[in-house]
């Protein structure tokens, strides 16, 4: 697991599923794609994506922390 800076968050997904949510985004290396929100708890889901929404619609560069299977578990502002 690793945090990754410089994270542009390009669009947000979420089903009406429990906690199906994915972040697509572009770091400094460009677009990356889609990754999956860690479903360890829906509630965790929720302010994950919460966060992602919100640097999203403000244009807001992000670090998120990501698991060697490519899963964001955690998203920080800068």
């Amino acid at each position: 697991m690793q945090w990754q800076g410089d994270i542009v968050i390009l669009g947000v997904f979420a089903g009406n599923e429990g906690a199906n949510a994915w972040i697509f985004f572009r770091n400094a290396l460009g677009v990356v794609g889609w990754r999956r929100i860690q479903a360890a708890s829906p509630t965790g889901v929720g302010h994950v994506l919460d966060v992602a929404i919100a640097a999203q619609q403000a244009q807001r560069v992000v670090q998120c922390l990501i698991t060697n299977a490519g899963e964001i578990v955690a998203i920080q502002l800068l």
